[in-house]
């Protein structure tokens, strides 16, 4: 194979932030078909609580996505050729830790007491409770990462070499 056929190649893996962009409105209306088909229907079993609270995570973090997260995660992917590098990254961690926190984890909770207190009752229930799995662990991971990242900035920039005793900034 030439070597100009393999720079010709028009595969192209589709960007993080589309993957990002799409992943949680997926995530989102399965967890909503979950309470639809399920959740709001075993009110008896679950409890009535339970049930609102899962419904009102599912519409706090369906309108935290439109409204702020998904500006924030096509941002980079629309506009990334004109922003460095850690823009583009920190507007996606931004975007996904807002999803996170308003959806993903609470949501994730919810659905992880009822399958651990009550079991696995319909495949809609089942695959909303997968597909919220692979996006705690995965954006768990991130919002981890970012917070060690930051943490670790502000630790070399408050309290660096000097103050641990590696040089002296008074002498």
């Amino acid at each position: 194979m030439a070597e100009s056929e393999v720079s010709e190649f028009p595969f192209r893996a589709p960007r993080l932030s589309l993957l990002v962009l799409f992943w949680h409105p997926v995530v989102n209306a399965l967890s909503a078909f979950n309470w639809l088909f399920f959740v709001s229907d075993e009110t008896n079993l679950l409890g009535s609580q339970l049930s609102r609270a899962h419904i009102a995570f599912n519409v706090i973090g369906a309108l935290t996505y439109l409204l702020i997260s998904a500006v924030l995660i096509f941002w980079p992917y629309r506009f990334g050729a004109f922003m460095l590098g850690k823009t583009r990254r920190n507007r996606l961690v931004l975007g996904a830790i807002l999803v996170y926190f308003t959806h993903i984890l609470p949501c994730w909770m919810i659905e992880f007491s009822i399958i651990w207190n009550y079991g696995w009752f319909t495949v809609v229930q089942g695959t909303s409770f997968i597909l919220l799995t692979m996006s705690f662990l995965v954006e768990t991971l991130v919002v981890w990462l970012g917070y060690v990242w930051q943490m670790a900035g502000f630790m070399q920039q408050n309290y660096g070499n000097t103050v641990f005793g590696r040089g002296s900034s008074t002498k």
